[in-house]
């Protein structure tokens, strides 16, 4: 294999396109070697640049710049008036803002962020931690969610399976694992 590359470099560096010719004369052209204190001062930039304390540094100023726009964000989304804000939270597809929204104080606009498709499955995850057995609807909610994994299905089967909407609303899930639905059905005919 060296064979051939050196014969392919040779031939190319004979080749003159002026004459069509391929001389087997010619000569490379020189190729200046680096001073020994250029390789030195290139490898101590490399040495600082990935030092664990280096990369520490610009991990920490990428989270702070991320926060900093985050925050910017969510500061500009809560400040919108009330029905900027519905139009907001029915329109986005964007995972960040339904998240934030998500959190929101005002339960209709809430409500309306857990039912948006395009929620992260985290947040519904965290909302349902969050309400536990005490807001059922809530947990309606997010069980028609199609975003909902199946660990928060399970999770909502733990909280409210004594109602029977959320039991089939449950049931129908595309999420829904089989050992969840044998689970529910067999609840449901222990309680008839």
């Amino acid at each position: 294999m060296g064979d051939f590359r050196l014969n392919i470099r040779n031939n190319w560096a004979a080749y003159d396109p002026a004459d069509g010719q391929s001389g087997q004369n010619r000569e490379l052209p020189a190729v200046e070697k680096p001073h020994v204190d250029d390789i030195e001062a290139l490898m101590d930039k490399l040495d600082s640049i990935l030092s664990p304390e280096a990369t520490i540094e610009r991990s920490n100023e990428l989270n702070r710049k991320i926060g900093a726009i985050l925050s910017e964000r969510d500061r500009k989304i809560r400040k919108m008036p009330p029905e900027e804000k519905r139009a907001s939270v029915l329109d986005t597809t964007d995972e960040e803002t339904l998240n934030c929204w998500a959190q929101e104080e005002n339960f209709a606009l809430r409500i309306l962020a857990l039912s948006n498709p395009h929620i992260s499955p985290g947040i519904l995850h965290q909302t349902v931690l969050n309400v536990g057995a005490s807001d059922l609807y809530t947990l309606h909610i997010v069980a028609n969610n199609p975003s909902a994994a199946s660990e928060t299905l399970a999770l909502i089967a733990d909280f409210g399976c004594n109602n029977n909407e959320i039991k089939y609303d449950l049931l129908r899930h595309p999420n829904s694992g089989t050992l969840l639905k044998l689970r529910l059905s067999e609840g449901s005919e222990a309680g008839q």
